[in-house]
């Protein structure tokens, strides 16, 4: 059973569809404005020397990355956002990295591209692989304690 409200939003999604199949309307919000449009600039905490992180509001990953439609495809916020900084789309098996170590940040001064290798360099050198974390190395110590 639908309410009155769910009818009025189906219509009026029904409507603007219709819209962009007769060319009334732009078929999608430009991707720039998409983006630049949905962050929120904070102080950033693991390398203030950076500046500002410009943090994602939109639809997240569940590790915290920012995701957008494009075409028919989901891309990650801070991978769009290093091929628009770099004019060019990433190189075959290339990332997004972030030098702020703040998944939500698209802020292309903090984005650099690497393959996945200079990723896991870049995570153990900063100490943030799960393996380096105090908790993971108490819950292994703590396991290894119950089996003995």
């Amino acid at each position: 059973m639908t309410t009155e409200r769910q009818r009025e939003v189906w219509n009026r999604a029904n409507e603007r569809r219709r819209q962009r199949q007769r060319g009334e309307i732009p078929p999608y919000v430009p991707l720039s404005q998409e983006i630049f449009g949905g962050g929120e600039w904070v102080p950033c905490k693991n390398n203030p020397e950076l500046g500002e992180c410009l943090e994602w509001r939109g639809a997240t990953l569940p590790k915290g990355y920012g995701r957008v439609r494009q075409g028919n495809r989901t891309r990650i916020v801070s991978q769009v956002a290093l091929e628009k900084k770099l004019g060019r789309p990433l190189l075959p098996n290339h990332y997004a990295l972030h030098r702020c170590d703040n998944p939500p940040c698209f802020n292309p001064n903090h984005l650099f591209e690497g393959t996945l290798e200079e990723n896991y360099d870049d995570m153990t050198t900063k100490g943030r692989a799960y393996w380096q974390r105090s908790d993971y190395a108490d819950s292994v110590r703590s396991t290894r304690e119950v089996q003995s």
